[in-house]
């Protein structure tokens, strides 16, 4: 992810552990998140997962240190996935 930004007017954060809390979040600068708002909405290092027509960004470590399922991600995904997560429209990975 170094070097990427997510760009767009906004991304949906959906917290693992009460995703009924989920809030819609928009980029500080108003136009596309950096790597460190990124990094910080999901704890962590970021790994994209490309659904068909949305990112999800997660922790990319997640799995390994023990971070709850996230369930509406898991849905979205159709695999396991871990912690806090980001979902975002595409095409907005610059």
């Amino acid at each position: 992810m170094k070097g990427c930004s997510l760009s767009g007017t906004s991304a949906v954060w959906i917290p693992a552990e009460d995703p009924d809390a989920s809030v819609l979040i928009k980029p500080a600068n108003g136009k596309e998140f950096t790597l460190k708002e990124l990094q910080t909405a999901v704890g962590g290092y970021t790994e994209l997962v490309r659904l068909l027509h949305w990112w999800l960004v997660v922790n990319d470590e997640s799995a390994i240190n023990g971070s709850p399922l996230n369930l509406p991600a898991t849905s979205m995904a159709g695999q396991p996935i871990f912690g806090d997560v980001l979902v975002s429209p595409l095409p907005w990975i610059t």
